[in-house]
């Protein structure tokens, strides 16, 4: 198993284990996704011909998504 497979498992395992450490680190992983998806330009989204409606803009429904994400991390986690 390769090093990135090894902090994968260990990610998991904590989180399992209830560690807020484990908890934490899966949150900034979504944190950070944000933080990607604000910062991509538009025409990686295949909307660069013009500000998308809100129900079709892919990237504010990724950030949604992650912030929901971070949600169930914080309060069921």
């Amino acid at each position: 198993m390769n090093s990135i497979g090894i902090l994968c498992m260990s990610m998991i395992e904590a989180v399992q284990g209830g560690s807020w450490a484990g908890k934490a680190a899966v949150m900034a992983v979504f944190g950070l996704l944000i933080v990607v998806l604000l910062c991509m330009p538009a025409h990686m989204t295949g909307k660069a011909d013009g500000a998308p409606r809100w129900w079709s803009n892919v990237r504010l429904w990724a950030i949604g998504i992650a912030l929901v994400q971070i949600l169930v991390y914080a309060w069921w986690g």
